[in-house]
Formats: C-alpha cells, sequence, structure tokens
C-alpha cells in the first residue's frame, strides 16, 4: 500500500525499471481544427452511439488541455510534435478510441495537467491515484505482450508510452520524476527496435503517419546522445520508407536539406559511416537526413572507440579512420556547407544588426546580452519561424560532426605522433568550419530566444554546444561569450517556468548530444576547469 508521496515516487521508479530494463536492444495530410470546436465535433461527427457522462467529461478534459497547451496557432520550433498538426493529443482528439489503456491515459495526462492548474488537494490526490493507475495497466500490458494472448496492441502500447513521456507534473512531485520523460520515450524507442515495424499495425493510416514521423526525429536524437543506431540499422526497419509530412517536404526544400523536387515517400534515411572506402568521384544528392544525422550515431562511436584505445595502432586501423575522415570531410564541405549557404538564401531574411535596436525585446534576458557585448553582431531571421529549428539543428550536427574528426585527429596526433595532416585532411581546416558552425549557432540566440519555453531549452543547448568547442579550441573571448549567454538563457528559463513549463521529453536527451562537441587538443591547450553550467 502507498502510504506517502516518497512511497509513490519509490513505486514509480520500480515500475519503470522493471517495464523498461527487460526490453532488448535487438504521411498523412495534416489535419486542422479549432479547440473550441472540439467537444460538438466529436460528439456530433464522429461518436454514433450515445455517449456516457464519463466520455463527456473526458472530451471536456481533453479539450481544456488542448486549449491550454496550444493557445497559439501559429507553429513553434521545433517543428516536430509540438504543432498541433502533428501532435499525439491533436490526433487522439479527432478519433474515436475504444481502447481502455489509451483512454485511462488520456485522462489522466488531462487530470495531471487539471492539478498542476487549480493546486487544489482533491485534485492533486485525483492525479496522482489516475497517474498510479496508468502506470500499473501499462506494466500489465507490457508485462504480457508476448505472452499467446496479448490484452493490448503493440501500437496502443507504444502511444500510451509517449503519451506518459509528456505527463505534466503534480504539485510536489520529486525531481526524480521530472526527469523520467526521457526514460519513457527511450522506453517506446526500444519496445519499436525490438518487435519491429509491426508495432505499426496494417496498412498506412494517420495515426502511424504521425507515429513514424515523431519516431524519426527522437530516435535519431537518442541515437546521438547514445553512440548508438537505436532502430534504423535493424533489417526489419531498413526498408521502411521514411515519411514526410507535406510540410516537412517543403521546410526541407526551403532550408536545403533536400532538393528542390522531392516525393513524399522517401526510401533513404541512413547511411553508416565509413561505408565508403574512398572519396566519391562526384558530389551526391543531397540528403541532409541522411549524411549528416544519420551518420552521427556511429562516427562518434567510433571517435570515442579511438580515443579510448591504448597502445599501438596497427596502420590498416589508422588507414580506415583516415578514409572515414576524408569521406565525412568531403560531405560536410560539399553537402552540409552547401546546404548552409542555400538555406541562409531561401529561408533567411537580411541579418538583425545591434545597431537595429528596435529589433531588440529588452524584456528578453538574451536581448539584453546581446546588445551589452559584440562578439555576435548580426543575428539571424527567418521568413517564417518554421525554418528556424532546421536552421539551428544543421549548424549543431555540423558542429558535432566536425568534433568528431577533430577527435580522431587529434588523438592520432597526440598518442601517435602523427601530422596534422595524416588523415588527407588538415586540422586547420576542420578546426575553421566548425568554427564557422559554432559561431553560427550563437546567431541564433535572437530568433529562438522568442519562441516559447522548450525551444528556449533547446536553444541552451545549441550554445552550450558551441561553447564546449570553443573551450576545447582554446579561444577564451567565444568562450566567455557563451558563459555569459548561458547565464542570461537560464535566468529566461528560470522567469518562463514560474508561469508554464515545457513537456517536451526530448530536452534532457538533446542535452546529451552537446557532449560530442568536445576534444582533446595539446596543440590549442585548453583549460582543465570543467565546464561551470549544466542544463537549468
Amino acid at each position: 500500500m502507498i502510504t506517502s508521496a516518497q512511497d509513490e515516487m519509490r513505486w514509480y521508479a520500480t515500475v519503470l525499471h522493471e517495464m523498461y530494463s527487460v526490453w532488448s536492444l535487438t504521411t498523412a495530410e495534416p489535419r486542422a481544427f479549432e479547440c473550441d470546436q472540439l467537444v460538438q465535433w466529436m460528439l456530433e461527427d464522429r461518436v454514433a452511439s450515445p455517449v456516457s457522462g464519463r466520455a463527456a467529461n473526458r472530451t471536456q478534459l481533453l479539450a481544456k488541455y488542448l486549449e491550454d497547451r496550444f493557445p497559439d496557432p501559429t507553429p513553434a520550433a521545433p517543428a516536430i510534435g509540438h504543432m498541433a498538426r502533428t501532435s499525439l493529443p491533436h490526433l487522439w482528439a479527432s478519433m474515436n478510441l475504444s481502447t481502455p489503456l489509451i483512454r485511462y491515459a488520456i485522462e489522466s495526462i488531462c487530470l495531471t495537467h487539471l492539478a498542476g492548474r487549480s493546486k487544489q488537494s482533491d485534485a492533486i490526490a485525483l492525479a496522482s491515484r489516475s497517474r498510479g493507475q496508468i502506470l500499473a495497466m501499462l506494466h500489465h500490458a507490457v508485462a504480457t505482450h508476448d505472452s499467446d494472448k496479448p490484452i493490448e496492441s503493440s501500437q496502443t502500447i507504444i502511444m500510451v508510452i509517449m503519451l506518459i513521456s509528456i505527463m505534466p507534473a503534480i504539485p510536489g512531485d520529486s525531481e526524480v520524476f521530472l526527469r523520467q520523460s526521457a526514460v519513457h520515450l527511450e522506453g517506446a524507442i526500444q519496445f519499436m527496435a525490438k518487435y519491429g515495424p509491426a508495432v505499426l499495425g496494417s496498412g498506412r493510416t494517420e495515426m502511424n503517419d504521425v507515429l513514424l514521423r515523431q519516431l524519426q526525429f527522437q530516435a535519431n536524437v537518442v541515437s546521438i546522445a547514445r553512440r548508438q543506431e537505436m532502430i534504423f540499422e535493424k533489417p526489419s526497419w531498413a526498408k521502411v520508407p521514411r515519411m514526410l509530412l507535406n510540410e516537412d517536404t517543403a521546410i526541407y526544400q526551403v532550408t536545403g536539406w533536400l532538393p528542390p523536387k522531392t516525393e513524399k515517400r522517401v526510401e533513404w534515411w541512413h547511411a553508416q559511416p565509413g561505408s565508403l572506402e574512398r572519396i566519391p568521384t562526384a558530389v551526391p544528392e543531397r540528403n541532409i537526413p541522411r549524411d549528416l544525422f544519420g551518420s552521427l550515431p556511429g562516427l562518434c562511436r567510433m571517435a570515442d572507440e579511438f580515443v579510448a584505445e591504448e597502445g599501438t595502432v596497427t596502420p590498416e586501423r589508422l588507414e580506415d579512420l583516415a578514409s572515414l575522415v576524408r569521406h565525412t570531410n568531403f560531405i560536410q564541405k560539399y553537402c552540409i556547407r552547401a546546404a548552409v549557404y542555400d538555406s541562409e538564401a531561401a529561408a533567411c531574411g537580411p541579418m538583425i544588426r545591434n545597431t537595429h535596436l528596435d529589433s531588440f525585446d529588452m524584456s528578453l534576458e538574451e536581448h539584453r546580452y546581446l546588445l551589452r557585448t559584440s562578439f555576435v553582431r548580426e543575428h539571424y531571421q527567418f521568413k517564417s519561424p518554421q525554418y528556424g529549428f532546421n536552421s539551428a539543428i544543421t549548424r549543431h550536427g555540423s558542429l558535432n560532426n566536425d568534433c568528431a574528426l577533430l577527435k580522431i585527429i587529434c588523438r592520432g596526433m597526440d598518442h601517435h605522433g602523427l601530422a596534422a595532416d595524416w588523415t588527407g585532411v588538415s586540422k586547420a581546416e576542420v578546426e575553421h568550419r566548425a568554427y564557422l558552425s559554432a559561431y553560427e549557432s550563437c546567431q541564433h540566440v535572437h530568433f529562438y530566444s522568442q519562441r516559447p519555453l522548450t525551444a528556449v531549452k533547446f536553444l541552451y543547448a545549441f550554445v552550450y554546444t558551441a561553447r564546449s568547442f570553443f573551450h576545447s579550441a582554446g579561444v577564451e573571448e567565444e568562450t566567455r561569450w557563451c558563459d555569459g549567454c548561458l547565464e542570461a538563457i537560464s535566468a529566461h528559463v528560470r522567469r518562463l517556468e514560474m508561469v508554464t513549463s515545457s513537456l517536451c521529453p526530448m530536452v534532457e536527451t538533446f542535452f546529451k548530444t552537446s557532449e560530442a562537441s568536445r576534444y582533446d587538443s595539446e596543440e590549442n591547450k585548453p583549460s582543465t576547469d570543467p565546464l561551470p553550467y549544466c542544463r537549468p
């Protein structure tokens, strides 16, 4: 029997570990509707049979939840599942869901949201019981899934786990519970990796398209953070076409990720690093998801393994690494940087300069900081907010990519006595390109500081990554600028968290991708002091 909040937290932790530790790793057209029309639409247009009182209450709760969490119809960065058109809660609101597990999960997320808003003791107690009930039901569904008679389908389990990953906090929750959204998210990805594409059911549905759309980005971030491809290297998943919604395709084309003419169903996603033994003779067709984000987990893993190796390295091993560096450098020069230039031409407006005082909001901590410093004097603005995330994440991924190359190059120099160009690519060339990506990441501060709380937290990770590189490169002025900017972002986050909260399960995991931007170089001799800031 649970007798206290502490007992409840311990019970949750036990359930999580039991559920997820046993899982071995082995687009449709967007639909829009107004939140204030939700209840009438659900009751009149979709439900043919009489509606029970509980179902009506559930619909009202979900409508209130969507109204509170998505008050602005303008798409917010990052342009993934946070948008109403691709979010699971909005999709559930448009469907007649008969599965008890999903119904209870929707009730639980709405009740916890209500408890957080009202802060009344009876609402908190009700939400706490509901949350415990849905976790127990999910645990039972997972435990019986491999039996002859599973009580829930794979798709239902995935949807419920993803819903629980955005469960709002209840007043009085411990810090342990607040960090568990990333655990649930990784649990969903591990579940999908184990059971394969069959978890999506048969045929194409709007639900499957949205699930796959979210999975693509979230699994990529988890893979980079873990240095291991989680799903799409599996043979069963490799044959699944990657889903792009119409809006995704348009955004990818404008921001240079894809060539101008791209089919909505795309047959690529991942390419393993080192799969090409020699530099291509021609520039491959533009494909940033494949060439940058698809290869980054394996590239980071190879760099980390080389850094950890002790003793003598064989010439064959060094040549394999040199070939990998040359191939990745080629892609960086002729595909990724080309995408950056195309994006600046098509997606960006005129740069905002520090002299354009009317373009700065003095209520924002970051804007005040930008005006009183001089390291970054020009700032990006975008023709549409949807383009901002692709622009920033390209720099973030490109910087991590180059830092992985620098890890390999510097390890060969410092521990094996090799020249700075032992790979066929000079250290100075890679460092210059990485510096450019880090600087351009800092040029996104003006834009991202005007976005919602989740985007501001992503901004912290972008600047932290740039700071890690500057620190490793031994450039003190740039490092100090990032220190001050991180302080400003942290103050902004604290202020926003007094009135709102972020439900994004990706923040915690995304921040771990910043670790890839640190490398050791005897030539640069960076300070040995640890980085002074952590995620706010």
